[in-house]
């Protein structure tokens, strides 16, 4: 975690073309997806629909914890090949979109 919130250049890394496939606004650096909302925030998915989401500036992270069954090959990296979600909300933008609704509801 020290190496995923150092201090570094979000600018720098957005604009270095480490965009991750697929993923609109996020970057991809030391296995997590870097946000680019200004926030210093970070995703984190893993296999079966484990979500993590951390947003330092606002003091939030929010955990989801599944066992959703799998069966898609993985990519072994930001660049790879997407794949598709048979259940809807088990997508990384259904997880970010209730994310940003928490957010919106939750007080500066």
């Amino acid at each position: 975690m020290r190496a995923v919130f150092k201090p570094h250049d979000n600018q720098a890394l957005f604009a270095g073309g480490n965009m991750a496939a697929g993923r609109a606004g996020y970057a991809y650096r030391n296995y997590w997806y870097h946000v680019n909302d200004g926030m210093g925030s970070v995703e984190a998915f893993g296999r079966f629909g484990q979500r993590i989401y951390i947003n330092p500036a606002r003091q939030v992270v929010v955990v989801k914890l599944s066992s959703t069954v799998d069966l898609a090959p993985r990519s072994t990296s930001a660049a790879g090949p997407g794949r598709s979600f048979d259940r809807p909300m088990e997508s990384p933008a259904a997880f970010s979109a209730m994310v940003g609704s928490l957010l919106q509801a939750l007080p500066r």
